[in-house]
């Protein structure tokens, strides 16, 4: 099922360009002092054109994500987006969310379903087992699995995409629990939230940071610095926040 992982992040490649440019000739003013005649004409007319450019994109994923709050708020009433300790994503219909909060540890797969839908609670634990599986196939930017050995089943064993149909059957449906009471959406629609929680391993910051610890250590020798200095850097950001949240997928 395609899910949406979505906050707004400035955009690379315009930010590149621009930067650059910066970078080579400097603020507004630099530039004219240093450059006469058609190049300097020419580099200002680019330079207005490329600022215009990135105010253009900057509004246009303001309109996408306002756009998206509205969606997600018409079935939720709140919006819950992902921070750099937590990855939320939602599925492409945002019946159905997952947060993964990488500093507790901890794990929450939601759905919504309209109760008097036929076949609600079946259509609810549908939508967890197919978010279940999501966040177990989804790579990071280094094509490396989020959750890999992060998550075990009531006996001890990682889950791997192989076991994810077998640890949802035993260890997830039994614990699926349902609101006591629906509620009203910002729609109008009357909606029954179904959740469950599924708990990482208690030590899967360090096994997040450990795919860094053969560079950590080149590194650290290379230029004379603590170890402990340069695992900072994955255990602050790349263990928290690996994922491109503006991907759509």
């Amino acid at each position: 099922m395609t899910c949406v992982a979505f906050k707004p992040t400035v955009i690379g490649a315009a930010a590149v360009l621009y930067w650059g440019i910066m970078g080579l000739f400097g603020s507004p003013g630099v530039a004219d002092a240093d450059m006469s005649g058609d190049i300097g004409k020419q580099f200002d007319a680019d330079k207005r054109q490329l600022s215009l450019q990135w105010r253009q994109l900057e509004a246009g994923q303001h309109a996408d994500w306002q756009r998206f709050q509205r969606k997600v708020a018409s079935k939720w009433n709140t919006v819950v987006s992902s921070t750099h300790k937590q990855w939320v994503a939602y599925d492409q219909d945002f019946n159905t969310r997952s947060t993964v909060d990488f500093e507790k540890g901890a794990i929450t797969i939601e759905t919504v379903v309209e109760p008097d839908m036929e076949g609600d609670a079946h259509a609810a634990r549908q939508n967890i087992l197919s978010k279940v599986r999501s966040i177990f196939e989804q790579q990071d930017v280094d094509s490396q699995r989020v959750l890999a050995d992060q998550v075990q089943d009531r006996q001890g064993r990682t889950i791997d995409l192989d076991h994810v149909e077998a640890f949802f059957r035993q260890d997830i449906l039994p614990v699926i629990r349902m609101d006591p009471d629906p509620y009203v959406s910002t729609d109008g629609r009357t909606r029954q939230r179904y959740h469950v929680g599924i708990s990482m391993v208690p030590e899967h910051l360090e096994v997040r940071a450990s795919k860094y610890r053969d560079m950590v250590l080149l590194n650290a020798q290379r230029f004379r610095l603590p170890p402990e200095l340069l695992m900072a850097v994955p255990h602050c950001r790349y263990a928290r926040d690996r994922l491109d949240f503006n991907e759509i997928r």
